[in-house]
């Protein structure tokens, strides 16, 4: 259990600790005493007490001294910097045959881990893949998945079948159908349309359950676009391959993916062949002001 500790003697009694704390783990009494830990099992180490102490009085065995660092305000983009970058990211599907640098792949995954999660359960993990053949053989068991799923859309009892267990899934699918065949008859003409030749491939996965694994994926997906498009490299999110290990479980054996685990997400990384100097605006947003 996470132990905290308040030096009375250099503390300000200024609450913002107690006012930050998500688990209500700290209270005060009384404004000039100083705050005290009540709950601390409650303590989902989240390090929110110790990044807002201006003083540096709160202490927390979760977080030595080593892990605590100074904002380098001076690094910091502005919020004109951080749109434009957001403008300029796009999906890349073309890609240099160059393999990415590992020191580039593990700037992508600490940008990843750094996203929020729910309750600081900081669950996802990451499988890297960036062997030629593996990659080969991702694309092909997925657009194998496919296949069968076209196969069994097209058959009327498995058609059946498959609506009885998930409908809105089904109808949904049927609706994408032609589209499916005619993404899989250029697989087969040759095309690859599953990783696009990218040369990294990089999963999210986490156990299922528990504090939203699903988002805290994604979350960390889009920290990794985002890393991506300021180290020069292009990416995009395999809607293809997650899709697929959600009933299949042939990518997750094949790459080691511990049992247990779920992929939630999965992006791609290369240099990207062609340069983007344009952005493309998106449709307003809809808003509800309430």
């Amino acid at each position: 259990m996470s132990k905290i500790t308040i030096d009375a003697t250099t503390c300000t009694r200024c609450g913002r600790c107690v006012a930050e704390c998500p688990a209500v783990v700290l209270e005060q009494s009384f404004p000039k005493q100083p705050p005290e830990a009540v709950r601390e099992a409650f303590c989902i180490a989240c390090g929110h007490c110790v990044a807002i102490c201006p003083v540096d009085a709160l202490h927390h065995t979760a977080f030595p001294e080593s892990t605590v660092h100074a904002v380098a305000e001076d690094l910091l983009p502005t919020s004109e910097q951080l749109l434009e970058l957001m403008r300029a990211r796009r999906s890349i599907r073309v890609f240099h045959e160059r393999p990415v640098e590992r020191e580039l792949v593990e700037q992508v995954i600490e940008a990843a881990r750094l996203a929020p999660t729910a309750h600081n359960s900081q669950s996802t993990r990451y499988t890297v893949v960036q062997d030629p053949v593996q990659l080969k053989q991702v694309a092909d068991l997925t657009a194998d998945y496919f296949d069968k799923l076209a196969r069994q859309l097209r058959n009327p009892v498995s058609r059946r079948l498959l609506s009885l267990i998930a409908p809105k899934q089904i109808k949904g699918a049927l609706q994408m159908l032609p589209e499916l065949e005619a993404f899989l008859a250029a697989i087969r003409g040759g095309m690859e349309l599953i990783l696009h030749g990218a040369p990294c491939l990089i999963l999210f996965h986490a156990a299922p359950g528990g504090h939203f694994p699903a988002a805290n994926a994604n979350l960390a997906i889009q920290n990794a676009t985002l890393m991506a498009q300021a180290l020069g490299l292009g990416s995009f999110w395999t809607g293809f391959v997650v899709a697929a290990c959600t009933r299949d479980r042939r990518i997750a054996s094949l790459l080691d993916v511990p049992p247990g685990q779920v992929i939630f997400g999965g992006m791609v990384l290369g240099y990207p062949k062609f340069e983007y100097k344009k952005w493309i605006d998106r449709d307003p947003a809809r808003v509800n002001w309430i």
